[in-house]
């Protein structure tokens, strides 16, 4: 027999502690895709240089842009998946 219970975790007091970790949650989730977007901004801006500096083609520079913003991803889930992570719940 399936059980139809619901296992959700309870949220935070509605009070003002609650009420600043999840303004703090997400300030820190709008920076990160903040620093993101800026980043990506900032790579392709540079990517007519790099074309001229090491004479490749456009399917290069697209797997220099798509390996930079996985990367840089990647980087991202991994920090906030951490154990010292805001928003993974660690000790303040």
């Amino acid at each position: 027999m399936v059980s139809l219970r619901s296992t959700a975790v309870p949220m935070p007091a509605a009070g003002a502690p609650g009420r600043k970790r999840r303004r703090v949650i997400l300030l820190i989730c709008s920076l990160s895709l903040f620093m993101t977007y800026v980043d990506s901004t900032i790579l392709n801006v540079a990517l007519p240089t790099i074309a001229r500096q090491f004479h490749v083609g456009v399917a290069d520079l697209q797997w220099v842009a798509d390996a930079y913003l996985l990367v840089l991803s990647s980087f991202i889930m991994l920090v906030a998946r951490s154990p010292t992570g805001s928003a993974a719940g660690g000790s303040s």
